[in-house]
């Protein structure tokens, strides 16, 4: 009951204080995680460089994951035209179908 009425009330300044400061959290570990293993310190040409790199390759996957929906679904289309296709050739060589009338 605790957990649901913190949760109520606190949700939307949960996810805020989360977003401010955990960029700030991962920053700090990776500098710490830097100097423990003796590397130089990360610009801000560094970071700038990283971030504009995940930005680009995020919007690649988003356009890879697009066209392959678009395709998926053509792909649908062509699939009921295959077993539409199939169904008539199996209709046409059916021997119930295929009557011969002798007179």
């Amino acid at each position: 009951m605790v957990r649901q009425r913190f949760l109520v009330l606190f949700r939307r300044w949960l996810f805020t204080v989360t977003k401010v400061v955990g960029p700030i959290l991962l920053f700090e570990g990776l500098v710490c995680v830097r100097q423990h293993l003796h590397h130089t310190p990360l610009s801000m040409l560094d970071v700038l460089t990283v971030a504009l790199i995940t930005l680009l390759l995020t919007a690649m996957l988003c356009l890879m994951w697009a066209w392959g929906e678009w395709t998926w679904s053509k792909l649908r289309r062509l699939r009921g035209f295959a077993r539409e296709l199939r169904q008539c050739a199996r209709s046409y060589w059916n021997p119930e179908v295929v009557k011969t009338n002798k007179t």
